[in-house]
């Protein structure tokens, strides 16, 4: 049990709200610059659309491909591009596709709106997985708001853009997901008693794609929101870069010259099960080389990976709400960089055993990411708060300064927040893992006299 607690207790803290040494992926919306100002190249989505095309790249309804030329008109081919993707991205019965009957459109390269909806109905309707009454494409989207508007202002047989057909798609796989209540409900509280509204969200920071869409509850807050604050900006790249330079790697010695023999084996042992050049962790710190591991079976699975929650609305946010951190990448590689080697090669060493497999022939470290994904789709609390009980069970210099410590810093800025000058609603994203145990934001902000109210 002494060895289980050692693995769960830094996976949990790893998976739940470390976050900086988890680089963001690239996204196809983002992949040139966007001006909000003055945007008018053909291969970054109009400012309008931005939102709903990143969202459309995590559902998977859009490739590499179609993510270009956004603003051009939609070809026939591209349509047809676009619709197999949302057909494969809603539905896993090849069968199906047999009874999408588009034979009564007529495609060519003037692609109109109404075009689109037909096409997108035509597979709504095969894939037979939400209940359909409506006979007409059009009216069916519109009673959706999936085709906002009314009358001539549809313009619907005007040529279609780009990405007004990957937003038409991206819609009806909310649709699907809300009708069939696939949706995340996350954990998130409405924190009030202040001069300013805040919402708190407990995030997991890295993701698969069933994670999304997010409940609109959420999202909607989201929306209407200020203030986006988050453990730390990890847009920022080259800040990150240089703390990871700086203080996960020796400048004289090597990981060997710190680290026991024994650990050293368990070492060579599993980076040659998953084919990892020891070149690249010779000169790293054992804190270092933990944290690259830590996810190293998500990151070699067959999930189909996603950015991070917070990833997700700091991707969004960038654009129209002020970022604030409640850390930030120095203090968070400082708190590790400053665990006594004791400590850092127990968390390595925690690392390497939970690549080993359970009964269930999965990795200790992809059983309990599978979890905490259940635990968090469904906003389990009292799920959540008995793998962070097991974490924190011990009397640690480890879960003092990652947790405890840590908890009482966040809830003080979060009471920051509550009472700032700079008025307006703050959506705060950090770790779920900081929410609960005796000392956890939920029960800091109730002891300082807040009202909460859980979103659910």
């Amino acid at each position: 049990m002494k060895i289980n607690i050692k693995v769960s207790s830094f996976l949990i803290a790893l998976t739940l709200f470390i976050s900086s040494f988890i680089l963001p992926n690239s996204t196809y919306a983002l992949s040139g610059e966007i001006s909000l100002e003055d945007n008018v190249s053909q291969d970054v989505p109009s400012k309008w659309a931005v939102d709903e095309i990143i969202d459309a790249e995590i559902y998977g309804v859009i490739n590499q491909e179609l993510s270009k030329d956004y603003k051009k008109h939609i070809t026939a081919e591209d349509l047809l591009t676009l619709d197999t993707l949302l057909y494969n991205s809603l539905d896993t019965d090849s069968s199906n596709k047999d009874k999408i009957d588009n034979t009564k459109i007529s495609l060519n390269e003037y692609v109109t709106k109404e075009d689109v909806m037909a096409v997108f109905y035509n597979t709504l309707k095969a894939i037979g997985n939400v209940k359909i009454d409506e006979t007409d494409p059009v009216k069916y989207m519109i009673s959706k708001n999936i085709l906002k508007g009314s009358g001539n202002d549809l313009k619907l047989k005007s040529r279609c853009t780009k990405e007004q057909a990957i937003i038409i798609s991206k819609r009806i796989y909310e649709l699907v997901a809300k009708e069939l209540g696939n949706t995340s409900k996350g954990l998130m509280w409405k924190v009030s008693g202040g001069k300013n509204d805040v919402y708190i969200l407990g995030s997991i920071h890295i993701a698969k794609k069933d994670l999304y869409p997010l409940d609109s509850k959420i999202t909607d807050i989201f929306k209407d929101s200020t203030h986006l604050s988050v453990e730390v900006n990890i847009l920022d790249l080259e800040n990150i870069q240089n703390e990871i330079l700086d203080k996960g790697f020796y400048k004289e010695g090597s990981l060997k010259d710190n680290i026991s023999e024994e650990t050293h084996e368990l070492l060579l042992k599993k980076l040659e099960e998953y084919g990892i050049d020891y070149s690249i962790f010779e000169k790293a710190k054992p804190w270092y080389t933990a944290l690259s591991l830590a996810t190293l079976d998500y990151q070699t699975s067959e999930y189909e990976k996603a950015m991070g929650i917070d990833q997700y609305f700091l991707t969004k946010g960038v654009f129209n709400k002020e970022i604030l951190e409640l850390e930030g990448a120095k203090f968070q590689f400082d708190l590790f960089d400053n665990f006594s080697p004791e400590t850092q090669e127990e968390n390595l060493e925690g690392t390497l055993l939970s690549l080993g497999k359970t009964n269930n022939d999965i990795t200790i470290q992809g059983e309990m990411m599978q979890t905490m994904w259940n635990y968090w789709k469904n906003s389990d609390i009292n799920g959540f708060e008995e793998i962070i009980n097991i974490a924190t069970k011990e009397d640690t210099e480890y879960n003092e300064k990652l947790w405890h410590e840590r908890n009482i810093n966040m809830t003080k800025k979060i009471d920051g927040y509550l009472n700032s000058e700079d008025e307006g609603t703050y959506f705060v994203v950090f770790g779920a893992g900081h929410l609960f145990g005796k000392t956890g934001v939920l029960k800091g902000l109730e002891e300082r006299g807040y009202k909460l109210e859980h979103i659910k």
